[in-house]
């Protein structure tokens, strides 16, 4: 199956979810495997079906750096505590967008590039929409509920490692967050990843588990 062609036939099955409020996808997996690149590729299958598309990232929900590197700046603890504003994920994003919600909506609370909160403006969604959001951990205890549709992106950690440092190479920053891109996190990603928890698991022989709703 070629790329395009499993683009579109998840797409498909994303679209093919009903609920009475946007749809909420998490695009999970470890460090560097490949998540942003998939949630991306996925807009224009979606926009095709006539579905409006909701980008976000975790990246855009990170907690200022006092707080994510109060442990260390390479803690593995740290990066999987404290990097992230999990309550404003929830409160900004997930809700509104769900059951009961008033689908007025925040992509982004804060840019970690400049250590500063961010005044976006709130932005109404369609009841058609879909929301991707990938990131790390999101299938953790206080996130997992709200997710309608859970996509996992299985790599091998060398595939990781081997992504991440040509992502340095580059110039980048690890995950986006000012981490150094170590194998420490790497496998601190990897420790916590849920893959059981998920409804889809993508990796070379893509298939598909069942469907469970969020809250």
């Amino acid at each position: 199956m070629s790329l395009a062609s499993f683009y579109t036939r998840l797409a498909t099955m994303i679209a093919s979810v009903r609920t009475d409020h946007p749809v909420r996808v998490a695009v999970d997996g470890i460090d560097a495997a490949g998540k942003t690149t998939l949630a991306n590729a996925l807009v224009k299958p979606l926009s095709r079906l006539g579905r409006e598309v909701i980008r976000a990232s975790i990246d855009g929900f990170h907690h200022p750096k006092r707080l994510r590197h109060m442990r260390g700046k390479d803690s593995p603890a740290g990066y999987y505590y404290d990097s992230f504003d999990y309550e404003a994920v929830i409160l900004r994003l997930l809700k509104p967008l769900g059951p009961a919600g008033d689908r007025l909506y925040r992509t982004s609370v804060f840019d970690h590039t400049t250590d500063t909160e961010l005044t976006s403006y709130t932005m109404t969604a369609s009841e058609n929409a879909i929301l991707i959001f990938d990131g790390v951990f999101l299938l953790r205890p206080e996130l997992n509920r709200y997710w309608n549709l859970r996509i996992f992106v299985n790599v091998s950690i060398e595939v990781a490692r081997e992504r991440a440092v040509s992502r340095l190479t580059e110039g980048g920053n690890f995950a986006g967050s000012g981490y150094s891109g170590t194998t420490k996190l790497i496998e601190a990603s990897w420790s916590w990843a849920w893959e059981p928890r998920s409804d889809s698991v993508c990796n070379r022989s893509f298939f598909v588990k069942s469907l469970r709703s969020g809250a």
